[in-house]
């Protein structure tokens, strides 16, 4: 009987997270941080990118993007009850731009 490889590997990955828990996770732990905020924004803006040329379907996603970090700031602000006026004062860098 043919020992198989795949099975090896799996045990080989296994203890070396069973003996470097803290270090596997310090790796591990950006990497789920990333796949839920790709699953958050498939969740809220569609898995589907409409453009149809690869210039068009780079700036929807980065569109997408903006946008998500857009709702996530707006949700913390009205949860933490942090109150923001970026057009308050003249020294505001934003009353430097034309619109």
């Amino acid at each position: 009987m043919e020992k198989r490889l795949g099975s090896t590997i799996w045990k080989k990955t296994y203890n070396y997270f069973a003996l470097n828990q803290e270090e596997f996770m310090g790796h591990y732990h950006p990497r789920s941080n990333v796949g839920r905020t790709f699953s958050m924004i498939k969740a809220k803006f569609s898995e589907m990118i409409k453009s149809k040329t690869k210039m068009a379907q780079t700036n929807e996603l980065l569109c997408k993007l903006i946008a998500y970090n857009l709702t996530v700031l707006i949700s913390e602000m009205y949860g933490l009850g942090i109150s923001v006026d970026l057009f308050c004062s003249e020294s505001s860098p934003f009353t430097q731009i034309v619109l």
